[in-house]
């Protein structure tokens, strides 16, 4: 009776890539472009995404999660604020908690600067 022996080929754990790797890998994506990509567009385009994906995600950062959350906060504390001046009654006049009260100036600044974050959360700039 002959004894089979099977060998496995044992398998290699995944190289732990940190922060510092994957920068340093995007550095060299970038410097060596056009070898990586033959000198195509679409190509180098997808190798730079894949890595600053793989960064995101090492440094748990969910690009879709963070902006939808924001923009729901930002959008929620608006609509509160805006909400907040208004209660049927037609002589009444907001104010802060310090007791001043808030005029129109007030109400517009937070309406602008509630634009401006959620425009810097989705990654674009609001023209004057």
């Amino acid at each position: 009776m002959t004894k089979t022996i099977k060998l496995y080929k044992q398998e290699q754990a995944p190289q732990t890539k940190t922060v510092a790797s994957l920068i340093n890998s995007i550095q060299s994506t970038l410097l060596n472009a056009y070898e990586l990509s033959g000198g195509d567009m679409d190509t180098l385009t997808d190798i730079i995404c894949d890595e600053l994906y793989q960064l995101t995600a090492l440094l748990g950062v969910n690009e879709e999660e963070n902006s939808v959350g924001s923009i729901k906060e930002h959008l929620n504390d608006l609509h509160a604020y805006n909400d907040s001046m208004f209660n049927g009654d037609p002589n009444y006049t907001p104010r802060f908690t310090s007791g001043e009260p808030i005029d129109a100036k007030d109400l517009a600044d937070v309406n602008i600067n509630t634009l401006y974050n959620i425009a810097e959360t989705l990654g674009i700039e609001l023209e004057d």
